[in-house]
């Protein structure tokens, strides 16, 4: 488990961070590691 930070920019140039709880997990077929997100904690102020 671990803390996702993702960030984007506004039109005005200004950049927003969110924050989710995040767990890897293996698709059982492919082998692929995807994360799955386990809680939305929202924006970063």
């Amino acid at each position: 488990m671990y803390l996702r930070e993702t960030r984007r920019k506004n039109t005005d140039g200004s950049v927003v961070c969110y924050l989710q709880l995040a767990h890897s997990e293996r698709h059982p077929v492919t082998g692929v590691s995807t994360a799955k997100v386990i809680h939305n904690f929202g924006r970063a102020d």
